[in-house]
């Protein structure tokens, strides 16, 4: 599994260029994203941890 930070929303967030994101690859960011977040919470004990994610 990659790590947060890998994911392609964050690629897109850190992006230096000033080019346009269509909906389409932004929607499937943040999709791969939630995908992310809901695998770690699902194989995470420390909620904690997950919290410090969603609030980062």
């Amino acid at each position: 599994m990659r790590t947060m930070l890998e994911q392609s929303f964050f690629r897109l967030l850190s992006e230096c260029s000033q080019r346009k994101v269509s909906v389409t690859e932004f929607t499937e960011a943040i999709e791969e994203l939630a995908n992310y977040l809901a695998d770690f919470s699902t194989n995470e004990q420390d909620n904690s941890v997950l919290l410090r994610y969603l609030s980062f």
